[in-house]
């Protein structure tokens, strides 16, 4: 995508098609505050991620699919007489390779947010205490885990 915005800006065409592939960006920004509250150890049922995951797959379909992608595409087909070759031979692929791998994003997202939701369940307090009494204690005999001075005083 950035060879296609750097010819469109030095050849002063295109640009309008160019920004329109730009508008996933904005879909990034729920992706990442997506990752960022699973970093944070948040719940999958906690509201503010379930907001975040809305958001997320409706800023996907219409920033990626309906607005980017079908943009382009038509453009790719509707005004190819006006595009270099060179242009096309970029611009062509790139589509493609967008289209599959968003494709494959959305059904990640979707199996990960949407289908997981109602896979599991969300875990009770009588549920958390039912499994910490019946699992064995854990014990970490990896020291080289530990800092030089806590090995020290462990060993």
């Amino acid at each position: 995508m950035l060879c296609c915005l750097l010819y469109s800006v030095a050849e002063c065409r295109f640009i309008g098609h160019t920004v329109v592939g730009l508008v996933v960006e904005v879909n990034s920004v729920f992706l990442h505050l997506r990752k960022l509250m699973q970093i944070l150890h948040v719940g999958f049922h906690h509201p503010l991620y379930r907001v975040i995951c809305l958001l997320n797959l409706l800023s996907f379909v219409v920033c990626r699919f309906a607005f980017s992608l079908l943009l382009i595409s038509h453009g790719l087909v509707v005004y190819r007489y006006r595009m270099s070759m060179f242009y096309f031979s970029i611009l062509l692929p790139t589509v493609v390779i967008m289209w599959v791998v968003n494709i494959v994003l959305f059904c990640r997202l979707l199996s990960n947010d949407v289908l997981r939701c109602r896979a599991v369940k969300p875990q009770t307090h009588s549920d958390i205490t039912t499994l910490t009494n019946t699992l064995p204690p854990v014990v970490n005999n990896n020291h080289a885990a530990l800092s030089s001075n806590c090995r020290n005083k462990a060993d």
